[in-house]
């Protein structure tokens, strides 16, 4: 007796965790001390690694445990000397509990008996990266699924980021394919009348570039290196066309705008092996405009792009959504 807790089945698959800094948990407490356990094995009743957090009381918080935190422990008692370190690259069960005892017998400070409370709307990895106003740029080799596609950087960066104390450079996990416009059928000051008719009509379409939007943010929050590209409109032409990328989600980029789907998937593909590309939103379109086909000159080929020096002109925080984050 004594505790109340809740965890998941292990996980058919693993989690690779080992490229975050902790855990992060949006909870709203009720005042208590909690505590939350992972697990690196299968085993049911195997050592856990645990942590315990405090939040304040009816409020929507992010609290964050780094891994340095959590002590292996076997029904509340410290493990002395577990047999190897908690393997982030193998997590297979995440368990929440309320406690009378915090560890080895010692009493939680803020336990109380009767009812309780813990509301969770997520559990995610977190980062420790530097900041500054615009991008934090790290370096990498490309994947090699993009080498692929003949992808080349004349001046390769290294396998390490440009902080040492971060370990190898973060790459997105997630790449999630959205679309222009998303960010205008609720945008002030827009003449309607200009706009597309995915925009005009977006409710009547039941809001499906405003939903599109909804699932970006949730992207953009989940804790996940990610990128979100935003195509216009989709051909089944050959690709290898010339690109741009824009953001802020201006018209200019979709009036008359088109880009094959070879092209898209390929930079998909890109990103995947480009930390460049970490935490970025954009707009991409063919610099060949509806009514023309792009034809390679076998005689003059287009160099390969560098997509690393691309994604690098990119600001994290543009996203269309404020008006300091794009234009008409």
């Amino acid at each position: 007796g004594g505790f109340a807790s809740v965890r998941t089945k292990p996980f058919v698959a693993p989690l690779d965790l080992s490229r975050y800094s902790g855990l992060s948990l949006k909870v709203k407490s009720d005042g208590q001390r909690y505590k939350v356990i992972v697990r690196d094995s299968a085993s049911w009743d195997g050592v856990g690694w645990c942590a315990s957090f405090d939040a304040p009381v009816d409020e929507w918080v992010d609290v964050q445990i780094p891994w340095a935190d959590f002590r292996p422990v076997n029904r509340g008692k410290t493990v002395k000397k577990p047999k190897e370190p908690l393997n982030t690259e193998r997590i297979m069960a995440i368990q929440l509990m309320l406690s009378k005892f915090e560890f080895d017998g010692r009493l939680n400070p803020t336990f109380q008996e009767g009812p309780f409370a813990l509301g969770l709307k997520s559990i995610a990895g977190y980062h420790n990266l530097p900041t500054n106003e615009m991008s934090v740029k790290t370096a990498a080799v490309a994947s090699a699924a993009a080498k692929s596609f003949g992808m080349v950087d004349p001046n390769p960066p290294s396998e390490t980021s440009s902080y040492p104390e971060l370990g190898p450079a973060l790459t997105p996990t997630f790449i999630y394919l959205s679309s222009t416009g998303v960010t205008r059928p609720e945008r002030q000051g827009l003449d309607m009348a200009k706009e597309p008719p995915a925009v005009r009509l977006d409710s009547m379409l039941g809001g499906v570039l405003t939903w599109k939007l909804r699932a970006e943010d949730l992207v953009r929050d989940s804790g996940l290196p990610y990128t979100i590209i935003r195509p216009v409109a989709l051909t089944e032409e050959e690709g290898g066309a010339p690109i741009v990328f824009d953001q802020g989600d201006s018209g200019q980029i979709y009036q008359g705008g088109k880009v094959s789907r070879d092209d898209v998937a390929e930079l998909c593909v890109a990103a995947l092996g480009c930390p460049e590309a970490n935490a970025k939103t954009f707009e991409v379109r063919s610099l060949v405009p509806f009514g023309k086909v792009y034809q390679e000159d076998p005689e003059n080929p287009s160099p390969p792009r560098d997509y690393s020096a691309m994604f690098s002109e990119l600001d994290p925080t543009v996203t269309g959504k404020c008006p300091s984050s794009g234009s008409e």
